[in-house]
């Protein structure tokens, strides 16, 4: 890092030197897809679960957005999307988490996830509109509203994208994901990569890693053998 005091004010830097962490903003991804399209997928959950509809009842979804999603990832979906495409498309993730329930790695695997027509068909039902937020830095906040085939609509306003840290995963949900994650990474994919307890020790340490002496011992804890 390097200062240049004569050209920047180090006042504000200096006052927290020692107390204000930076690692304690930092955001964490719920699901694997582009960190814009998370609101969508938090607001459509949400909705979900507080009024009791499912994706069969959805008639029209609409996301309105600030311009950094709207342009990063309010792009059109296609039938075949390339995984890299198909993970910074807004529409296809709000699809793939209305036909299957969840957004997961194994979504943007393979001709049969990438292109399984459930998923386009609620792709398809998603409109993003971008809104008059004049921050073209600013994930939220992200407003998703929902109609449905009774008639009914929903909405909700997320002032804060699900991970950052004003709505920060549960223990619980990062330690979930991190128990699925091991099994995506498996080559090949019928491979266990750890053995059996290896992901509860490696849990284990990273919640005492303040008072480790030497954090070369998480390393073995990553090795399939090494518990």
């Amino acid at each position: 890092m390097l200062f240049e005091p004569d050209d920047h004010d180090l006042g504000p830097f200096l006052a927290g030197l020692g107390r204000d962490w930076q690692i304690s903003h930092l955001s964490h991804k719920p699901w694997p897809s582009g960190r814009l399209t998370h609101g969508v997928v938090d607001g459509l959950g949400q909705l979900m679960r507080r009024h009791g509809f499912g994706a069969g009842d959805i008639a029209a979804i609409t996301a309105r957005v600030p311009p950094l999603v709207h342009r990063l990832v309010g792009r059109p979906d296609l039938p075949e999307p390339p995984a890299n495409y198909a993970k910074l498309c807004l529409r296809f993730v709000a699809g793939g988490l209305l036909a299957r329930g969840t957004v997961d790695v194994p979504d943007f695997r393979g001709a049969e996830r990438l292109g399984d027509p459930a998923g386009h068909r609620h792709a398809g039902l998603v409109d993003v509109v971008l809104d008059d937020n004049s921050d073209q830095n600013a994930l939220a906040p992200q407003t998703i509203s929902v109609r449905l085939t009774s008639g009914a609509s929903h909405r909700v306003t997320l002032p804060d994208v699900y991970g950052l840290p004003a709505v920060p995963l549960t223990k619980v949900a990062n330690e979930g994901k991190f128990r699925r994650c091991p099994d995506f990474a498996a080559v090949p994919l019928a491979a266990a990569p750890l053995s059996p307890g290896q992901d509860d020790a490696l849990i284990a340490a990273v919640n005492r890693l303040e008072n480790m002496m030497d954090v070369s011992a998480l390393m073995p804890l990553m090795c399939r053998g090494r518990a």
